[in-house]
């Protein structure tokens, strides 16, 4: 090893030995005093030992950095790379199997020779100038001729056919839905009908349940007819359609064209409830998610449930054989991030050897103050962590906020309105079984100080939620604790609401961030038998090992938080 001091000359040839070329080597080896012992087991040269304190070191500040704690006690995915990847599987339901209706033909059943194409095959439009899927409606396109899917309302008699325009909003490859808050403005936002949206699995034999209204459509965005009655459909014949953007000849869209049989009609109830009264689907939003959550209407269940079209079971004939089939990809994938931690414990061998007044050691307070500063780093990152790797090669993870924020559900609190309703309201879309079928429990609500101490006053949520008077009474769950955290506790709808404080989130404008731990994981860095997991490393430096007169001491971390499954987080601003 090169000399520290390399290339420098001193008079009398008193150039000073370094750590790293010493006169003679540091390190001792045991003899043994005993004759008998042919062998020393252990060698005490090299002191320099780091100490792991894996899943303890948060027990220090878990009141303080709370989520931290929680996914280093109970959520510790070990990574052996510093860029990991990780597969998400959502599952295809029963349930996922619907589409909305956006068009239905004048005439009766398109057979091949209307459509110009053959069973199977793909029919492509280009779209007009009047915006998109106009080309559906628009008198000038074809194949179909005038107005081709402009009807508005089903057949009314039993037996006789029509064809239906049906798109999708859920991307097939992954099973990726849009999430509660987003808006057409996010760049994953997905758009009825966008590419990687159709409904492949309304197959040929199936029948339809069809949600209509007495109501004609509304010609605004955002609304959608109450349903009042429901008309069930055979399924004769299913053909493709694509979409292209206007000059471009870039897909844009897709769906499929579904020919169909009317089983149950009714002469008043007669308008799919995903309907607009508009001569164009510019205005699609209409049936996607409202901008804001705000209210139970604009939530899953009771703003896109009352307009999707389910597959009702199979109509087979008696001497029929199989039928068409289909399959799904629930796969995706995502990657993260580790991140280095360091603190630096530092201090002269005269102020170690100091006895103060109150601290007695000041080695042992320097100690702690830096366990608990890397502590502290590594929460805030763990909520305002930004994933990116920079031009100089350092990686940066990323936080729960962050994660949220761009990918989760958002609501709405308003401290002087927010009622148990409208947390009813929320939490009822934030669990809905559609989002999370498998997910269970496992959720924590983090909050900063002044939704801990807003949920805690008679004027805030309960004087939003009941009159302050004898007549009126409600329950409290009050206090309990994970793992020694304190937590207020309420009952909504028959669920025990756990709202933990973290004082990380005093400083930000969320006001309430609900992380179910499924989703949630520290991955510190462990391969080839050397743990980079948060650690000590006592005497990186000492007077022993340098002639200096001070000893460092340092501690690291080498970790990456993992936030996944988009749907199982939430925060509240």
């Amino acid at each position: 090893m090169a000399d520290d001091y390399g290339g420098i000359s001193r008079p009398f040839g008193d150039t000073p030995h370094t750590s790293g070329h010493p006169a003679a080597s540091l390190d001792v080896t045991d003899v043994s005093g005993r004759l008998s012992r042919s062998s020393v087991a252990i060698d005490t040269g090299d002191l320099r030992r780091a100490y792991d304190f894996g899943s303890s070191f948060t027990k220090i500040s878990k009141s303080r950095d709370p989520l931290l704690h929680i996914m280093n006690k109970w959520r510790k995915k070990p990574t052996t790379d510093w860029k990991w990847k990780y597969t998400l599987k959502r599952e295809f339901a029963g349930w996922e199997r619907y589409g909305y209706v956006v068009g239905i033909s004048a005439a009766g059943e398109l057979v091949s020779a209307d459509l110009a194409v053959t069973a199977g095959s793909e029919t492509a439009w280009v779209e007009t100038a009047a915006g998109p899927y106009a080309d559906l409606l628009d008198a000038s396109v074809s194949p179909g001729g005038d107005d081709m899917f402009a009807n508005s309302s089903l057949p009314t008699t039993q037996g006789q056919t029509c064809c239906l325009a049906m798109m999708g909003d859920y991307k097939l490859s992954g099973n990726l839905h849009n999430r509660i808050g987003s808006t057409t403005s996010d760049s994953d936002y997905i758009m009825i009908g966008d590419v990687g949206t159709k409904p492949n699995y309304i197959l040929q034999n199936q029948t339809l349940k069809i949600p209509v209204s007495s109501s004609t459509p509304h010609a605004g965005a955002g609304t959608v007819n109450a349903v009042t009655e429901y008309a069930m459909v055979k399924v004769l014949s299913v053909y493709d359609f694509t979409i292209y953007g206007y000059g471009t000849g870039v897909a844009i869209a897709e769906g499929i064209l579904v020919n169909v049989r009317m089983i149950k009609t009714s002469s008043t109830h007669k308008y799919p409830t995903s309907l607009l009264a508009a001569t164009t689907w510019a205005k699609a939003t209409a049936i996607v998610f409202s901008a804001a959550h705000t209210t139970g209407t604009g939530s899953l269940a009771q703003k896109l449930e009352p307009a999707r079209t389910k597959v009702a079971g199979t109509a087979y004939h008696e001497l029929s054989g199989y039928g068409p089939t289909y399959r799904d990809q629930p796969y995706s994938t995502d990657y993260g991030l580790n991140q280095i931690f360091k603190e630096t414990a530092l201090m002269s061998g005269r102020a170690m050897a100091t006895e103060l007044k109150f601290e007695k050691n000041p080695w042992t307070e320097e100690w702690q103050k830096k366990t608990l500063m890397l502590n502290w780093d590594m929460a805030q990152s763990a909520y305002f962590g930004e994933q990116y790797e920079d031009a100089d090669g350092i990686t940066y993870t990323e936080g729960l906020v962050n994660f949220i924020l761009n990918n989760g559900h958002k609501f709405s609190l308003t401290y002087a309105s927010k009622t148990l309703d409208d947390f009813l309201e929320d939490f009822s879309a934030y669990n809905d079984k559609r989002l999370q079928p498998n997910m269970g429990g496992s959720t924590g609500f983090f909050c900063p100080t002044r939704t801990w101490n807003w949920l805690a006053k008679l004027s805030g949520l309960m004087q939003n939620t009941v009159q302050l008077s004898p007549n009126y009474q409600i329950s409290w769950a009050g206090f309990g604790s994970i793992d020694g955290i304190q937590t207020r506790r309420i009952m909504v709808d028959g669920t025990v609401v756990n709202f933990i404080l973290d004082p990380h989130l005093d400083s930000t404008h969320v006001k309430l961030i609900a992380a179910n731990f499924n989703g949630c994981a520290i991955r510190p860095m462990i391969g080839n038998g050397i743990s980079r997991d948060f650690k000590i490393i006592p005497g990186v430096k000492t007077v022993e090992k340098g002639g200096e007169d001070f000893r460092v001491d340092l501690i690291m971390a080498d970790v990456g938080f993992e936030f996944s499954v988009p749907e199982l987080m939430a925060c509240w601003t």
